[in-house]
Parts: structure tokens; C-alpha cells; sequence
């Protein structure tokens, strides 16, 4: 999926990440976008 500034969220290299790597926001969904992540997440995890 790719976002509007050129981002790209990738669910098929779905992993855990540490808390710390989220320390900073580096910018924000509409919630059309993160309803598609949701769903992306969902079929990759095959809930």
C-alpha cells in the first residue's frame, strides 16, 4: 500500500518490534488507509 508522501506499509515482513523504535511519530494514516492496513494485517495473519 503505498501512502501519499511515496510510504509504503509492507504486512507481509510482519515482525515485533522493541517500544523504543517508536519513539518518534514520522507522520499519520487517514482512516481509510489504516482500515486497508487493518485489513492487510487480518489476511496476512489469516484472522
Amino acid at each position: 500500500m503505498r501512502g501519499s508522501s511515496g510510504s509504503v506499509a509492507n504486512v507481509q515482513g510482519i515482525g515485533a518490534l522493541p517500544e523504543p523504535r517508536f519513539s518518534r511519530k514520522l507522520g499519520h494514516l487517514s482512516d481509510e488507509k489504516l482500515r486497508a492496513v487493518r485489513e492487510a494485517l487480518r489476511f496476512a495473519m489469516e484472522l
